[in-house]
């Protein structure tokens, strides 16, 4: 099973998106989606979560959380996913570095202006869920398998 991460990056109530490139070869083209991407074998989660962050914002993150875990099997993926989410606290003065070297671009979105059909299926939940529990905790560790279709 592949393991890869994802960043929840929270912000004056928005949420720090990607537009994913339009290619046929990747899963949810031309869809947004969190930043993340594949662990490699020889790092720790958190460690592979900086490093998709530094390589794909040019942020380095200090403080993030285990916050929500995905089993994903579906007929697009060629093997079973383990997605970790984590919540990244966006530095002091992170407007200075922040440069989106991966996707079409990176933008800050209201949750009620993302169109459910345009955002990668298990990011969006996972959004959903933080929504309604950012109200009385400050972050938690689930793990939920989705069912396979």
């Amino acid at each position: 099973m592949g393991t890869s991460v994802a960043a929840i990056i929270y912000h004056k109530k928005k949420y720090f998106l990607q537009k994913r490139d339009n290619k046929k070869t990747i899963i949810f083209p031309n869809h947004l989606s969190l930043f993340g991407g594949m662990k490699e074998k020889s790092e720790s989660c958190p460690a592979a979560m900086r490093r998709e962050l530094f390589e794909e914002i040019n942020i380095r993150f200090k403080d993030i959380n285990k916050f929500f875990t995905y089993e994903i099997t579906t007929k697009k993926l060629k093997y079973k996913r383990k997605r970790i989410y984590f919540l990244c606290t966006l530095p002091n003065n992170f407007e200075k570095n922040l440069d989106v070297k991966e996707g079409q671009y990176g933008k800050f979105y209201d949750i009620k202006n993302i169109d459910p059909q345009s955002i990668v299926p298990w990011d969006y939940s996972v959004l959903i869920y933080h929504q309604k529990i950012s109200k009385t905790v400050s972050y938690t560790h689930l793990t939920l398998p989705t069912t396979p279709y």
